[in-house]
């Protein structure tokens, strides 16, 4: 659902592992790590083809309790490994920003 909305909100296309994907509720405990690899996002239109970003892992820890029981994100923090993020401008209207 996230991937489809962010689709039609944007003019670009996400692509991802899913065997590359993990969730850990023991790693730091008591917090869980939601762990994907190996994905990115690539435009359309005017930047058809560009790979706008990619990340080779990305891991984010958050507080369980509050995802649980206060209904936040409760996010600690947020790893990026071997991120590659390519800003463009096209012209004066167009960027990917």
């Amino acid at each position: 659902m996230i991937i489809s909305e962010f689709e039609n909100a944007t003019e670009a296309t996400v692509y991802f592992d899913l065997d590359q994907f993990g969730l850990s509720l023991i790693k730091n405990f008591p917090n869980a790590t939601v762990s994907l690899g190996d994905f990115g996002i690539v435009g359309k239109g005017i930047f058809e083809g560009d790979t706008l970003a990619h990340v080779g892992k990305l891991e984010a820890t958050a507080n369980l309790k509050k995802l649980l029981y206060d209904q936040e994100m409760g996010v600690k923090n947020i790893d990026l490994k071997d991120a590659r993020i390519i800003l463009l401008v096209f012209d004066e209207d167009h960027a990917n920003l």
